[in-house]
């Protein structure tokens, strides 16, 4: 048997539809289990070069197919389907347990996520896809963190480079923060995106932007401080299925550029 499941969008949407609950993913371990010879495979079509790196560490996954996102995904979907069977017109999906998923991690990384888990922190994430969403320009994202760890919090710094994967563009994301300072852990281009969406999925407080970062953190319940442009404001009040419904209903802060308020006292509100 020979099955296989599609997810596309941005780096975030792949986070989201791996961590979900009820989605494909938390599947596979009992599909696997009950049917060793089955190949699975995973098709991503994404806007993110990092995507697949995502999936690739999965003890469940036989063949891993990916292509630049586009418009046209059901094209995709159906030519790199070929062969396969569609995962749940192959099986009966209430005939299998759902565990919820977590990062596949190689053992370096699990050492790592290890040492900064061992004790309470917070992850920050400055960076995303789009100028518009990125604290650069906006937010001095070092005093931020000397803030954060002047209190004694840990700090947990994500977020690197990638390629954005577009029609047209396939322009460069370069991210870096080179400062070094006791209480942080500066992962910038430090690690695989697995490790960094473990980290946000199990922080203590996340801070960031509408990133990808931002949707492991919310489906885990993880208290949400974002700061973006303010077009997304009337995302923030959707109170439907996707990222936005449930940071809305989390009771996420939101900030805007637009109207930023006094920074250090609505982040030391917000850590209290």
């Amino acid at each position: 048997m020979k099955i296989y499941t599609f997810t596309c969008g941005g780096l975030g949407d792949i986070f989201f539809n791996y961590y979900y609950p009820g989605y494909d993913a938390g599947y596979f371990a009992d599909i696997k289990r009950r049917h060793p010879n089955c190949v699975l495979r995973v098709i991503v079509c994404s806007t993110s070069s990092q995507s697949n790196s995502f999936f690739s560490k999965s003890p469940y996954i036989n063949e891993l197919l990916s292509h630049p996102f586009t418009y046209c995904q059901y094209k995709i979907e159906r030519n790199l389907s070929i062969g396969t069977t569609y995962i749940w017109h192959a099986l009966d999906k209430n005939q299998y347990t759902y565990q919820q998923t977590t990062a596949q991690l190689t053992p370096a990384e699990q050492a790592i996520a290890e040492e900064v888990m061992d004790t309470p922190y917070i992850c920050v994430h400055p960076f995303a896809g789009s100028r518009n969403r990125c604290w650069a320009g906006h937010i001095n994202t070092t005093a931020i963190i000397d803030h954060l760890c002047d209190q004694g919090y840990r700090v947990a710094l994500l977020g690197g480079d990638s390629q954005r994967l577009e029609p047209y563009t396939g322009k460069y994301i370069r991210e870096s923060v080179k400062h070094i300072r006791p209480g942080l852990h500066n992962l910038v281009n430090c690690g695989s995106v697995r490790l960094h969406a473990h980290l946000a999925a199990n922080a203590t407080k996340f801070i960031g932007t509408q990133s990808a970062y931002c949707v492991p953190a919310a489906i885990h319940n993880v208290p949400c401080l974002l700061m973006t442009d303010r077009e997304y404001e009337k995302e923030y009040r959707d109170d439907g299925n996707g990222i936005f419904g449930i940071l809305h209903r989390n009771k996420a802060t939101i900030l805007y550029w637009q109207t930023m308020p006094d920074l250090i006292s609505t982040i030391q509100s917000f850590i209290s």
